[in-house]
């Protein structure tokens, strides 16, 4: 049962979510908020699919779960289904929609093979309708119904349905999940907070008219206590000043006490910044102040000295917090004063020792040291320290742990990213400080906290980005924004991380004005650095010239920073030597020259200039020596830089070896996989190996660089290690389909064929994968003789792609049977297993078809045929115009004349002939009355030749109406 407090906090900041904004969500976030939930109330080993065609699921789960009780625990194959409606007006039609679902949802599982696999036994069904309660004619009872006939039907153990108010209750009872998907607005936090505050104030004006004044300001100071301790601060500090200026005459000692205290406390938590000296000084006197209404209270005198610290009288704190522990050795709070308020050229050991062995790893005394350690920059001390905080129970003390602890992690990061690497054991940290300030932002964000405590918000944007996750990183710096649109630092950061993104579209007009107002307030800055990269960046012509002026006006000012000043240079250098200015860029070299003679970027630039001026064979002693230089310098723009320019001018090798070191520092962005291609264009797949297996090694298994890296090593014949890296990738990413079919093509380049055929076998749904992935399943199913599966393929991509030349060409190629495989599958010499006989039966044709299958050969098309094996030794080995005897219906011998063998698939290629007739491509209809099933393999290979370069070459379609017709007609 909830306390009265629980009630109040619970009242005044807990957002609650309609229906309409469920609505809103639409289709995809809706889908990504029941897979929240799914993890979260089944359990984490939930296994979650991506966006997309899903074979009628969301999510899996196996086992067992505290669902749909703790009681009644289901216990099996589980298959969860998130179904979406727009709701907006169309209610009923939303309810009709999903009882619809109810009973095709089933089918669809049947379909797919799940219950015959077993891999069903619970469903459930997520929408975001609500439904209705009326007996037997409502939402409710209906679907209940339908329900029960499933279970009837199918062999389920478990169907249910989460509806609409179904899923705001799970909302409810998962305020992290709630705040994800509906981040509370400042403006509707504060409608709400200034409605539940007037309802205390309102009952703190009723005290006057009670008989019993002095119990309801006991009960009243105890609330607001509570909400200064469940960082309701704002609030709280309303209501003691409202009880102070309206009853302090009325209160005893005790209550003054608390009220001056609260007061006190309550200010001192609403510190945002090191700007807010008149908060800090207004808590600290009310704490002083406090101690004159209980002079011999221990917590009063270590409140007292708090206060005295807050002002900067150190010594005054320790003399009061040695009182504390004359009355109490073993006093927490006063041995924490005593550590914090230690001399800055203390050594810290020192420090430490000023507190008994016994009594350092209190939580408020750890604490105190792990602060201390922070200042004194030692932070391995630091995190031994908080670390024991965080083995403690001391809720609010391991909150400040947290906090720091995870500042520590990701500073040490970003220490690192910058000088070369963020090494593993970084990165596990960075997943910790994620975790930690998650966990307090969940604290925070329902609370008055929300704006004071953003930093911590913006600090797991931060580590978000420092491991890669850029786009989360940028949408939370938009949260941060919001609370404090004036913060500095969160502009700089989310506008630094849009330039990282490498994605041009993001840089708005918005992110470049806030750009604006730091460059204009602050003047030649690092915000002017920052402004002139997402001018140049936008890709705008405008911008760039505003750029341009920006940065020469620049360098005219005197610029005390020397990095600045140096960084503009450079920027300037760049931006004239591509408008090719280059009396301009002569300029601003000298000056670079003379201001920073040893600079790695001079000598590049210089490099740079004197190829362009004198050529290569000129500059490429000074960019080698500007390479060599980098070596011993980790900066990673030099590298890019250096290897954009041996690519300019083909000088590979050299080229290949910036990128090695650029990857080893950790450095994975789109310029490197456009040097990627380059380098594989150029045909340096040696260095191109040595490059993404150095990725392997520092970033660990990166399906976009492990598949480009077994794919290289497929190629230059190393097909087993190719293989075995695909199948490290599918250890982690079992139902990776795209994974699956790559190793798939591996195994047949292998000629492992009975995998690559049990792979081909399983329900495999194309529509999921892209488009050069299904270009590459359909030539697999070619590859083994399905030309059904590989048709429908290549018909359905055509249908979505009809000018893309790559999907005519896989159509043609296919249809034409434009495989090596077959090479002499048109006309054969004779008869051999997997063709195709013709023979004369009385005037007309008829096909008989030998065919091989695992060790067994069968005969399919056969007229009364008495024996398989008879009629297909009787065929083996025959030539054109040859006799064969074959039986009738009265079982005597005939003899009939062989008129033609071809390969089996021959069908395949007059079904081509018919498609493209049909279909009507303008060239293909001349070159295809050219072939002739008799032709030689060759003359059939240069025909189909000219009718591919003919299809490429000129007009692909005829008139788009008769098109679409012929769209139909196959259909």
């Amino acid at each position: 049962m909830k306390s009265q407090q629980d009630i109040i906090v619970n009242n005044l900041f807990t957002m609650k979510i309609s229906l309409e904004q469920l609505n809103e969500l639409k289709d995809e976030r809706f889908e990504d908020l029941c897979k929240a939930l799914i993890l979260k109330e089944i359990g984490p080993g939930s296994i979650i699919f991506g966006s997309g065609r899903d074979g009628g699921r969301e999510a899996t789960y196996s086992g067992e779960a505290n669902y749909p009780s703790h009681t009644e625990k289901w216990n099996g194959k589980w298959i969860f289904q998130s179904k979406y409606c727009n709701t907006h007006g169309l209610v009923d039609d939303a309810r009709s929609t999903i009882k619809g679902y109810i009973d095709s949802e089933p089918k669809s599982l049947e379909k797919y093979g799940y219950f015959k696999d077993g891999k069903c036994d619970y469903y459930i069904i997520i929408t975001n309708v609500s439904f209705t309660g009326v007996a037997k004619k409502g939402t409710h009872d209906t679907i209940e119904e339908k329900i029960e006939k499933n279970l009837k039907k199918y062999p389920f153990k478990g169907f249910h349905y989460w509806d609409g108010v179904k899923v705001l209750s799970l909302l409810d009872a998962n305020p992290d999940i709630k705040d994800e998907f509906f981040p509370p607005s400042n403006k509707k936090l504060a409608e709400k907070i200034d409605s539940g505050v007037q309802l205390l104030l309102d009952k703190i004006e009723s005290i006057k008219d009670k008989p019993n004044k002095s119990s309801e300001i006991d009960a009243v100071i105890e609330q607001g206590k509570y909400l200064v301790d469940n960082y309701c601060c704002i609030t709280a500090i309303k209501i003691f000043n409202m009880i102070k200026e309206k009853y302090w005459g009325e209160t005893n000692e005790i209550q003054k006490y608390k009220i001056l205290t609260s007061l006190g406390i309550g200010k001192l938590k609403c510190i945002q910044s090191e700007k807010d000296e008149g908060v800090v000084s207004e808590g600290a006197n009310y704490l002083i102040d406090a101690l004159d209404h209980n002079k011999e209270d221990e917590k009063a005198l270590c409140n007292y000295a708090i206060g005295k610290q807050n002002l900067n009288n150190h010594d005054e704190a320790i003399r009061i917090a040695k009182i504390v522990l004359s009355k109490n050795e073993k006093s927490d709070i006063a041995y924490s004063i005593i550590v914090s308020s230690s001399q800055d050229n203390e050594d810290l050991n020192d420090v430490i020792n000023k507190v008994p062995v016994q009594y350092r790893e209190q939580p408020h005394t750890a604490l105190a040291i792990g602060t201390v350690a922070i200042k004194k920059d030692s932070n391995d001390k630091a995190e031994e320290w908080l670390k024991k905080v965080l083995r403690g129970d001391n809720k609010k003390i391991i909150e400040g742990a947290k906090s720091l602890l995870a500042s520590i992690y990701i500073e040490q990061a970003a220490k690192e990213k910058m000088a070369s690497k963020i090494s593993e054991d970084s990165k596990k940290k960075l997943l910790d400080a994620i975790s930690m300030l998650s966990e307090l932002w969940d604290i925070y964000s329902r609370t008055e906290m929300r704006n004071i405590r953003i930093h911590v918000f913006a600090n797991r944007a931060f580590a978000k980005y420092l491991l890669g996750n850029i786009a989360d990183g940028i949408k939370e710096y938009d949260i941060a924004l919001e609370a404090d649109p004036e913060n500095e630092n969160f502009i700089m950061n989310k506008a630094n991380l849009v330039l990282h993104s490498e994605n041009a579209s993001l840089i708005t007009e918005e992110i470049i004005n806030s750009a604006k107002i730091l460059h204009n307030k602050s003047g030649v800055s690092r915000a002017t650095l920052l402004l002139i990269d997402l001018l140049m960046r936008s890709g705008i012509k405008k911008n760039k010239e505003e750029a341009l002026r920006i940065a020469g006006n620049a360098i005219e000012d005197k610029v005390a920073d020397l990095f600045v000043r140096k960084e503009l240079l450079d920027k300037l250098l760049t931006m004239y030597l591509n408008d090719h200015r280059d009396k301009d860029a002569e300029r601003i070299k000298n000056i670079l020259k003379k201001d920073f003679p040893e600079s790695i970027r001079t000598i590049i630039n210089d490099a740079i200039l004197t190829c362009t001026k004198e050529g290569i064979s000129k500059g490429l002693p000074m960019l080698i020596t500007a390479y060599s230089l980098s070596l011993k310098d980790p900066e990673s723009n030099n590298f890019h830089i250096l290897a954009e320019t041996f690519f300019e001018y083909k000088i590979y090798d050299k080229a290949a070896k910036c990128y090695e070191h650029i990857v080893d520092i950790g450095k994975l962005d789109d310029r490197l996989d456009k040097m990627l291609l380059s380098l594989y264009q150029a045909n340096y797949k040696s260095q191109l190996l040595t490059i993404m297996s150095t990725i392997r090694a520092r970033h660990g298994l990166l399906k976009k660089y492990t598949l480009k890296e077994s794919s290289l090593l497929f190629e230059t014949g190393k097909k087993e290690e190719a293989l075995n890296l695909i199948e490290q990738l599918i250890k982690v990413n079992e139902r990776d389909l795209s994974l699956l079919l790559e190793r798939a093509t591996y195994l047949y380049g292998l000629e492992r064929f009975d995998e690559v055929d049990k792979f081909l076998l399983a329900v495999i749904d194309f529509e999921s994968l892209s488009k050069s992935e299904q270009l590459s399943l359909s030539s697999l199913y070619s590859k083994r003789k399905n030309f059904n599966q590989a048709i429908d393929i290549a018909y359905n991509l055509y249908r979505k792609n009809n000018k893309d030349l790559d999907v005519l060409n896989q159509i043609v190629g296919l249809f034409l049977l434009n495989n090596a495989e077959f090479d002499n599958y048109l006309v054969l010499d004779k008869v051999i297993y997997n063709t195709s006989v013709y023979v004369d039966w009385d005037g007309s044709e008829e096909c008989y078809i030998l065919e091989e299958k695992k060790g067994q050969t069968t005969i399919s098309n056969e007229i009364n045929a008495d024996d398989d094996y008879e009629i297909i030794h009787e065929l083996l080995g025959k030539r054109v115009n040859d006799d064969a005897k074959i039986g009738n219906v009265v079982g005597s011998k005939n003899l009939r004349k062989i008129k033609k063998i071809s390969h089996k698939y021959i069908d395949a290629y007059y079904f081509a002939k018919k498609y493209l007739e049909t279909k009507g491509y303008k060239d293909a209809k001349y070159v295809i009355g050219k072939i002739d099933e008799n032709m030689t393999p060759e003359q059939f290979e240069n025909t189909l030749k000219e009718a591919i370069d003919q299809l490429n070459d000129k007009g692909l379609l005829e008139n788009k109406d008769e098109q679409d017709e012929d769209d139909d007609k196959i259909r």
